[in-house]
């Protein structure tokens, strides 16, 4: 097999598992990012959690 497609990188598995590590990182990050201004988003607004639609008396 070496002769035909030549020696094999050295490193190349170090690389990639440096690689996906960071990515992991980085996409965990940008999860935490979004959680966080997801939830300003949600500050900012001010809505009610819920809207009373109607209010029964019990005295009727």
């Amino acid at each position: 097999r070496r002769l035909v497609v030549g020696p094999e990188a050295e490193g190349v598995f170090t690389l990639l598992n440096i690689n996906f590590f960071l990515m992991g990182i980085t996409m965990s990050c940008v999860g935490i990012i979004g959680e966080y201004i997801g939830r300003i988003y949600s500050e900012v607004r001010k809505r009610p959690r819920y809207v009373i639609r109607r209010e029964w008396d019990i005295n009727d």
